[in-house]
């Protein structure tokens, strides 16, 4: 069995490099502020937090009226090109919001695993001297059938981050297929022969 010797015991060098080990420890784990007070240095090396403005989600009506996202607002399903459905919403801001930011998007559909989508570079616009406007953030659903979403309420969160600001919002949006184009065989778009199983 290994026997811990007292420190008095130890040659010069011994104590030297034993006292120097627990220094470094005790700098690890605590540094002192000038008051003599413990100061944690596991937070941000810049040491601020940061600042948190309000925000909320919503839709632009044709007149580019912003109207904020709740249960018994609409979003129609877009199918993109490639076979994705998506609709767009933004996000209107007052207080400290920057020129852009990162929106990440956490989706919730009924029966099926909540996921995230992230747009970098969202950035915001003046839209009435009071308040600031997102570009587009395009939301993207799973899925190819708008029939089997078309009437779902979709839980969303969002978070837009930048390097010295953030907002955090949450909302429900009920989703809708009102565009008989996309998906019938009735009236399919024309030039299109996309065909969707009901």
């Amino acid at each position: 069995m290994t026997r811990i010797q007292p420190l008095q015991f130890l040659s010069l060098t011994q104590r030297c490099i034993t006292l120097a080990f627990l220094l470094l420890v005790a700098v690890a784990c605590e540094s002192t502020t000038a008051d003599g007070e413990g100061e944690d240095v596991t937070e941000d090396a810049e040491g601020a937090d940061p600042v948190e403005y309000p925000c909320e989600m919503g839709l632009l009506d044709s007149d580019g009226t912003f109207e904020p996202l709740s249960s018994t607002v609409e979003a129609e399903l877009i199918l993109g090109f490639q076979g994705f459905l998506w609709f767009d919403i933004h996000v209107r801001a007052t207080g400290d919001a920057p020129q852009a930011a990162k929106a990440v998007i956490g989706i919730e559909i009924d029966g099926e695993d909540p996921f995230n989508l992230v747009q970098p570079g969202v950035g915001y616009t003046s839209s009435d001297g009071a308040a600031l406007q997102s570009d587009s953030i395009h939301v993207f659903v799973t899925g190819n059938n708008p029939t089997g979403l078309a009437g779902q309420v979709l839980k969303l969160a969002i978070r837009m981050d930048s390097a010295e600001t953030v907002c955090v919002a949450s909302a429900e949006i009920t989703v809708v297929d009102n565009d008989d184009c996309i998906h019938t065989n009735d009236e399919p778009c024309e030039g299109s022969d996309i065909v969707f199983d009901d």
